[in-house]
């Protein structure tokens, strides 16, 4: 699962964003709300996707509960955020260091690779989590709620003190 270390760097996106918890999670119909305006989405660097995820920075990780509020995004990479389409907004994501995994299957599987991520390669990786925004790519072998879509996951880190 786990891919590499990359450094990213800084990005301009612009797409759709919404406040959601995991208790109350609002990303498929923030996803259904993006997808049919996508084409209209000036500038765009390619057709990959960006489902990226904001977390309070105050709030610590280990304080996270499955009731902590937290951003959503739906987003495309651009060049320049000009013209953007009315009901979205542009994001600038600053880049850093992330350790980069592999999900392969529905979405709905993904709490196996958080779980690998958080209970084995992080404690042992002499890294840990950056306060920094989580994000997946969704490519040309990302396919849609299919058993072998396959999405790569970006996760801040930094290494331990």
């Amino acid at each position: 699962m786990f891919l590499r270390l990359q450094k990213v760097e800084q990005k301009t996106l612009v797409g759709k964003k919404s406040i959601s918890t995991l208790e109350n999670n609002s990303s498929t119909t923030l996803w259904q709300s993006f997808m049919p305006h996508v084409k209209d989405i000036q500038n765009r660097t390619s057709h990959v996707l960006v489902a990226m995820q904001v977390y309070d920075s105050t709030i610590p990780f280990e304080h996270f509960t499955p009731q902590t509020p937290f951003t959503i995004w739906a987003a495309a990479e651009v060049t320049v955020a000009d013209d953007i389409p009315i009901g979205m907004e542009h994001y600038i994501l600053n880049g850093g260091e992330y350790a980069v995994f592999l999900h392969i299957g529905e979405p709905w599987l993904f709490p196996k690779t958080w779980s690998y991520i958080m209970n084995e390669w992080l404690p042992t990786s002499g890294y840990e989590l950056d306060s920094r925004e989580h994000f997946a790519v969704m490519g040309a072998m990302y396919k849609h709620n299919q058993p072998d879509s396959q999405e790569e996951i970006f996760i801040p880190v930094k290494k331990k003190r």
